[in-house]
């Protein structure tokens, strides 16, 4: 009898554990929802090499922009 009432508790405790494991896994936490929410906001998921390439494409823009406002900075002085 004490087997059964072992293999019966362990069969029970097995069964709870499996059970409370499946229901914590599809909770979302919050790291989860701050990710789906990133996610939707910029509409697509990008690839990192193309967030990249956009972000050296961006950078080069500004070298530009301030180059063009150095040279006109420089005009304006020795038009003085």
């Amino acid at each position: 009898m004490k087997k059964t009432n072992s293999r019966l508790l362990l069969s029970v405790l097995a069964a709870a554990s499996l059970t409370l494991g499946l229901a914590a896994c599809e909770k979302e936490g919050p790291a989860e929802r701050a990710g789906k929410s990133i996610d939707e906001t910029l509409g697509t998921k990008k690839e990192p090499e193309t967030l990249g390439e956009k972000a050296a494409e961006t950078g080069e823009a500004i070298g530009q922009k301030v180059e063009d406002a150095g040279e006109k900075i420089q005009d304006s002085a020795d038009k003085k």
